[in-house]
C-alpha cells in the first residue's frame, strides 16, 4: 500500500495527462477482470472425490469461501479502477480539484491492484498443488497406503 501511495502522489500528473497510460491501464485491468473471472470460476467448482463425507467439504467450505472473496476484491478492484478513470475523464474543468482527487485514487488503487496481481500465480498454484494432492491421498488411502506412502496395516 505504501508503494501504491507512493506511485499516486508522484506519478499522478505524468500518468493522468497521457492518454496512451491510461489506454493501457484499462485495458490491462479489463483483462485481469476476465482473467480474474475465470479464476473464481475454476476455484469455485469443488473437486468431488468419491468417498469423502459431506463434512470433509463443509470443513473445507471456509478456506473456499476466504479464497473465493479474496479473489472477487481483487476483481472489485480492477473494475473500480476502470470506473473512477471513466469518472475523472468525465468531469469538467470547473471540478478540477475533484478530477485530481479522483486520479490520486485510481492511480492508488490501480497500483495496489496490480502488485496483488502479482501473488496470483502463487495463489493458483497453490490451489492446483492442494486438489492435486488431496487426489493422490484419496487414493493413497483407498489401496491402504497412508498419506506418507507407507502401508497403514
Amino acid at each position: 500500500m505504501v508503494a501504491a501511495a507512493l506511485v499516486s502522489s508522484t506519478l499522478r500528473e505524468q500518468v493522468a495527462s497521457n492518454q496512451n497510460a491510461i489506454d493501457v491501464v484499462v485495458t490491462a485491468f479489463s483483462i485481469l477482470a476476465g482473467f480474474i473471472a475465470v479464476i473464481i470460476t475454476v476455484a469455485a467448482t469443488p473437486s468431488v472425490i468419491a468417498g469423502k463425507s459431506w463434512r470433509y467439504y463443509e470443513l473445507r467450505r471456509e478456506l473456499v469461501a476466504n479464497r473465493l472473496n479474496r479473489y472477487k476484491t481483487l476483481f472489485l478492484g480492477y473494475l473500480l479502477t476502470i470506473l473512477l478513470i471513466f469518472v475523472a475523464r468525465l468531469l469538467p474543468s470547473t471540478l478540477d480539484s475533484v478530477r485530481v482527487a479522483i486520479e490520486h485514487l485510481y492511480l492508488l488503487l490501480g497500483t495496489f491492484c496490480l502488485v496483488v496481481s502479482f501473488l496470483l500465480p502463487g495463489w493458483l498454484l497453490k490451489l492446483q498443488l492442494e486438489q492435486h494432492d488431496e487426489l493422490v491421498n484419496h487414493f493413497r488411502e483407498k489401496v491402504g497406503l497412508d498419506r506418507q506412502g507407507s502401508n497403514s496395516a
